[in-house]
């Protein structure tokens, strides 16, 4: 059994099974070896910079947001969350583990049900530690009906808005077992034969709100820019029937979707233009009605 301390946001997006590696600060750690989770405090990258939607890291943070499986705008921090379990494989996340080339897979994230504060506390009064399985809120289909989760700044943006463009969350593999990641109804809209989502429901607190689709749901392509050149990501986009202009999700405020902005590089003493996509996953593309 190990201790490891994070910090915030990265500590919660492990137990809540967004990140599936840590760093591995041990020679002799094995296989199915508990690591004890300690929240430190909140990394810099969240809270003095704007996120970079380029960074894989950033992505999936707004994903768990989205959902709700991430806490939104205050972080539990100096105590222990619970822990996970090494594994001997995983999908390991771009950009993470920060600051370090050594890594180990992860899984089985469990939530303490009371909380730790010393991090020097006995490691084995922590095993004993009373703890339940973190179980991620995703997308889940039931036929023609799409059932999506989210969060509290989700749910009151859908709740209280009347019009809206498209909202989009950020593509994940496990996605494309909803829907094929593939381009849907570029030519010709579907027959109701097909095999299409018709019908979604925003799911927060047992509370739900429907939204008809118009065979806008699911993978596409959002743009942006960065250098001057239009460059593309992947999405998961549910359609939605004209935004407010005011609108936004999640804890950030809504922008222009694309800055540019110069940042000092000390390693090689030159300026080099960052191009940051800072507004919440709200956007556009095709159309739904509120039913």
């Amino acid at each position: 059994m190990r201790k490891l301390k994070l910090n915030q946001p990265y500590a919660s997006m492990v137990i809540c099974g967004a990140l599936q590696t840590v760093p591995n600060q041990w020679d002799d750690i094995k296989e199915g070896e508990k690591i004890l989770i300690y929240a430190d405090e909140v990394s810099d990258q969240f809270t003095k910079q704007p996120l970079d939607f380029k960074n894989e890291v950033h992505r999936k943070f707004l994903n768990e947001l989205f959902f709700g499986n991430l806490p939104e705008g205050t972080y539990p921090v100096d105590k222990y969350l619970g822990y996970v379990i090494v594994s001997s494989s995983g999908t390991r996340t771009k950009n993470w583990p920060i600051g370090t080339g050594k890594y180990v897979f992860v899984k089985n994230p469990h939530v303490f049900d009371q909380s730790v504060e010393d991090f020097k506390c006995d490691i084995y009064q922590l095993d004993k530690l009373p703890a339940h399985p973190f179980i991620p809120k995703r997308m889940e289909r039931k036929g023609d009906e799409l059932i999506v989760p989210v969060g509290l700044s989700a749910w009151q943006q859908l709740r209280d808005e009347d019009e809206f463009e498209d909202v989009f969350i950020f593509w994940e593999s496990y996605m494309g077992k909803i829907v094929p990641p593939v381009f849907a109804n570029i030519l010709e809209p579907p027959s109701e034969d097909d095999d299409e989502i018709w019908e979604v429901h925003f799911v927060y607190d047992n509370k739900v709100i429907k939204f008809a689709t118009n065979y806008g749901v699911g993978w596409n392509m959002a743009a942006y820019k960065e250098n001057g050149k239009t460059k593309s990501m992947e999405v998961f986009q549910f359609d939605l029937v004209e935004i407010s202009p005011n609108s936004k999700l999640g804890f950030l405020p809504k922008r222009e979707p694309v800055r540019s902005e110069k940042k000092s590089t000390s390693s090689q003493g030159s300026k080099h233009e960052w191009v940051h996509i800072i507004y919440t996953p709200m956007g556009g593309m095709t159309r739904w009605k509120r039913r």
